[in-house]
């Protein structure tokens, strides 16, 4: 059964990214429509304001996923070793179900934030923050290719993913 358990993680991680990106797509959706018939909820108050944290945000979700991806990754690093059949053993998986979220819990927050920016005062860089976000989280979606990157990376030999 090598690989069995890469194949489910696999599995759960991309119902997850999936279910996120959607949520995404059809927030910013709805926030459209909203604007686009009633208009901004504050318009023009506190416009540059919200644009600003925005921003902020924005910048500060990247260094922080970096820094966390390489905290996790370096933790994982020592102990990682494949199972004598080649198969991925459970903390390496572990350890790319967590980092997956991770990048895109960093991800999924900068892009609602954008939308709520655009919702409540139809500035369009929300929009674009929203797109980015949206379109990070498909990036994130794993193959099995992607799994098998991140364990060799780690461990030197190349896994067994059926």
């Amino acid at each position: 059964m090598a690989g069995a358990e890469a194949s489910g993680v696999l599995r759960a991680l991309r119902s997850i990214l999936t279910a996120l990106a959607l949520g995404v797509l059809a927030f910013a959706a709805i926030s459209v429509f909203l604007v686009t018939r009633n208009g901004p909820f504050t318009a023009g108050e506190n416009t540059l304001v919200l644009v600003a944290v925005l921003v902020l945000v924005c910048f500060s979700a990247v260094p922080a996923t970096i820094y966390t991806t390489r905290g996790l990754t370096n933790r994982i690093r020592p102990q990682a070793r494949l199972e004598p059949d080649g198969s991925i053993p459970a903390p390496l998986l572990r350890g790319f179900l967590g980092l997956r979220v991770i990048q895109a819990a960093f991800t999924e927050g900068p892009a609602l934030l954008g939308i709520v920016v655009y919702l409540l005062t139809g500035h369009w860089l929300g929009l674009v923050v929203g797109a980015l976000g949206f379109t990070r989280l498909l990036l994130l979606i794993p193959r099995a290719s992607t799994l098998s990157d991140f364990v060799r990376d780690l461990t030197g030999q190349i896994p067994d993913i059926r």
